[in-house]
């Protein structure tokens, strides 16, 4: 991913905070790319370079928008379940300093975090 953004469409690299050698691709990075991306599109006036940076600014969008949709598959869709079938959550009352309750995925690395299913249906996503 680094190689295509950075090199082949030439954007700027974005690093991980706090550590100069790390260069990221994470959410923040695509999300700040593409700002990157609308403002150079607002600045050039020819067609030629308009066409080029509104590419680069779909191709952007499209890596965002795959990677949340294979989050969704892999956490929400498609959780492994436990050995019986069932998809558990464990959920601690020592989890946060507020007293409120936290959800985890079961002991077993199975299930899911029953608080963070998104609202959206997934028809939507």
């Amino acid at each position: 991913m680094p190689n295509l953004l950075y090199k082949e469409l030439g954007l700027p690299i974005k690093r991980k905070r706090n550590e100069e050698e790390s260069v990221t691709t994470d959410e923040d990075a695509l999300v700040s790319l593409m700002g990157f991306c609308v403002n150079k599109l607002a600045e050039y006036k020819s067609s030629e370079k308009r066409i080029e940076w509104a590419t680069k600014l779909g191709i952007v969008k499209l890596i965002l928008r795959i990677r949340r949709n294979l989050k969704m598959l892999s956490s929400y869709i498609d959780p492994k379940d436990g050995p019986d079938g069932r998809t558990r959550s464990l959920f601690k009352a020592f989890g946060t300093e507020t007293g409120r309750l936290s959800a985890v995925k079961y002991v077993d690395d199975t299930g899911m975090n029953l608080q963070t299913v998104p609202r959206e249906s997934v028809e939507d996503v």
